[in-house]
């Protein structure tokens, strides 16, 4: 695809206009297959569009990447990740489609069900996260 300083020293001008051509669309279909990122507090299988092998790494607090899409479909819910992952996580009641092209990040709540209102995590209540991948499709 990239051509060297050589390769390009020996095109004309409507070849190298091509070849921008080419750069620009090529740069375009990256962004478009850019990976998606989504934070969750619940895996559903709702969320596979067609059957897949789904791989499920446990990591850490800080392995959750800040410019994840927030999907957490509840204010103190996302109140509480807010805090712990040290970042702003917003409400979005989204619903989120895991393909090929897609990163979960899910935030799974131990200890039980939050009570309302909190904006921290209660005594005895912990989140642990995990990194959800579809590692075959179909």
């Amino acid at each position: 695809m990239y051509k060297s300083k050589e390769q390009l020293k020996m095109m004309n001008l409507s070849e190298i206009a091509r070849y921008v051509v080419e750069l620009e669309q090529y740069a375009k279909l990256k962004e478009e297959w850019k990976m998606k990122k989504y934070l969750v507090n619940a895996f559903s299988i709702q969320m596979l569009s067609e059957p897949a092998t789904v791989r499920f790494d446990e990591i850490d607090a800080t392995d959750v990447p800040s410019d994840v899409t927030s999907a957490i479909g509840h204010a103190d819910t996302a109140a509480v990740l807010s805090e712990v992952l040290g970042f702003p996580v917003p409400m979005n009641r989204a619903s989120v489609i895991l393909d090929e092209n897609t990163e979960l990040y899910v935030a799974q709540l131990v200890g039980g069900r939050l009570p309302e209102g909190a904006t921290t995590l209660p005594q005895g209540y912990s989140f642990k996260f995990y990194k959800v991948t579809v590692v075959q499709q179909g």
